[in-house]
């Protein structure tokens, strides 16, 4: 496996020799990125070569999606599947997990990367005619190397609103040159992805869809970070802004979203195609870590909808139907997770793009801010605007005081299961997670049952381990407690 300290992989699209073909010959810091960076396109390619990374199963293609779902209560386990992600499942992750080291392999893979771009951009001269795009490139590095460290100390670090000032986060990484760094505080991390942000959204100007950054991705990302830090005025602002470019997608193409037919409310993709590959040279497949489908067996389910979950969801509820396909796999019948089956037009099944923000989220979080930040009236506004686009026959909501509040976290629920929300909600909150013992893995809520029912607030599960591998290479790395 890749360490981050000592061998750092360099985004092959910019010609730079690979971590793979470099083992054995010289430190990955000698490496010059020398004739590289010779022209305003190379650093174009060089924020590609970033997004590449994310398609990787330790990133979005894979670990950042499933996982936060496994580990709380919206996935229990088909006994029929091939039982993987059981030690997620059952909170009985150690240091040498190899979903630890995936995770924190891949990011500061593309964390390198980032500060590549930033390195060689900052003075990088350009004519007049191109400073907007000098400015593009290098604000996207910014807002990108703040959302990945977010990802980083979501997992390996406490909720900001857990953390006291002595909780340790991950190395913030502002340099490529990396040496053996120590972890940081929680609360500096956060310190650190807002000046990023701060940075990013003074530079990003350009607006080319939801494959690349633009202004409404920054303010998304800067959204969900206030509201991690409980910053609502701000996180209000920032959704606001964000909403502005992108607003949510209607119910009409709403199952379009999920077959990549539509872009609607789409902030922030990672776009894959046949083509792509992950590290492994395998196909980036989302959905087979969900289940796999063929025509003679049918689907097959790594994982199935809790069922306690699938009985919130109304009848008139269009996520329903986008989200959840019910079909007999070897003689039961299984309500299987839809979302990431196939794309129109794509000849490989479990193929799709990966949906990092969508406006949705954005709305989401705005109520909430709104509410906490003393705006119920506001607060309801952005809930029923949702409800509108997913209930046929909705009639605005009347809620407030707690039962608003309780409707806006089912809607984000509702709305963002199996998006690798829900364990860093539950955690953000500081709740438990408290599956239904008396539901198993079939449609109808009998078969097995979950093995582990609660993890406690405060729990150390809530963080995974520092990887062995990281342990061993750094000698200045401190393992999380409890591992």
């Amino acid at each position: 496996m890749k360490k981050l300290l000592f061998i750092l992989s360099i985004i092959s699209v910019l010609g730079i020799i690979s971590c793979d073909d470099k083992l054995g010959l010289e430190p990955w810091q000698s490496a010059s990125t020398d004739g590289v960076f010779t022209s305003i396109e190379d650093f174009d390619n060089g924020i590609r070569g970033v997004f590449t990374e994310l398609h990787d199963w330790g990133a979005y293609g894979g670990a950042l999606f499933i996982y936060p779902d496994v580990a709380a209560d919206n996935l229990i386990q088909c006994r029929d599947g091939r039982l993987t992600l059981t030690t997620v499942q059952n909170w009985t992750y150690a240091s040498d997990y190899y979903m630890a080291n995936a995770i924190w392999s891949q990011f500061y893979d593309a964390l390198n990367n980032c500060n590549l771009v930033i390195e060689n951009l900052v003075d990088f001269e350009v004519d007049e005619d191109d400073q907007v795009l000098k400015n593009q490139y290098l604000g996207e590095a910014y807002a990108l190397r703040a959302l990945l460290h977010y990802e980083l100390v979501k997992v390996f670090g406490k909720a900001y609103s857990q953390a006291s000032a002595s909780d340790l986060g991950v190395p913030y990484m502002l340099e490529s040159n990396v040496g053996t760094p120590e972890r940081e505080t929680v609360i500096s991390n956060y310190n650190n992805i807002v000046a990023d942000l701060t940075q990013a959204i003074s530079l990003v100007t350009i607006d080319d869809g939801r494959f690349r950054m633009s202004p409404a991705a920054v303010n998304a990302i800067f959204a969900q970070v206030d509201m991690e830090m409980g910053n609502y005025g701000d996180a209000i602002t920032h959704a606001t802004a964000c909403l502005a470019d992108r607003p949510i997608c209607s119910r009409t193409n709403f199952e379009g979203v999920w077959t990549d037919d539509v872009a609607d409310g789409g902030v922030l993709y990672v776009q894959v195609t046949e083509q792509d590959e992950d590290g492994a040279g395998d196909q980036i497949k989302l959905g087979t870590d969900y289940s796999q489908t063929s025509a003679t067996s049918g689907t097959k389910s790594e994982y199935v909808i809790d069922y306690d979950l699938y009985q919130q969801y109304a009848a008139t509820d269009i996520r329903l139907d986008a989200y959840i396909t019910t079909s007999v796999y070897n003689g039961t019948m299984y309500n299987h997770i839809k979302k990431y089956m196939q794309k129109t037009g794509s000849s490989t099944p479990d193929l799709v793009d990966l949906k990092v923000i969508r406006a949705a989220e954005v709305l989401l979080i705005r109520a909430e801010a709104n509410y906490r930040d003393g705006n119920p009236g506001s607060a309801l506004n952005d809930l029923n605007d949702l409800r509108a686009e997913r209930y046929s026959g909705f009639v605005d909501g009347t809620e407030s005081g707690a039962a608003l509040l309780n409707a806006i976290l089912l809607e984000r629920r509702l709305e963002l299961a199996f998006e690798g929300d829900r364990f860093f909600t539950l955690k953000r909150l500081g709740q438990s997670v408290a599956r239904n013992g008396s539901y198993g893995d079939h449609a109808d809520g009998t078969g097995d049952l979950y093995n582990v029912l609660n993890l406690s607030v405060g729990d150390y599960r809530f963080e995974m381990p520092i990887p062995l591998s990281e342990m061993n290479a750094n000698p200045n790395m401190v393992q999380n407690s409890g591992y």
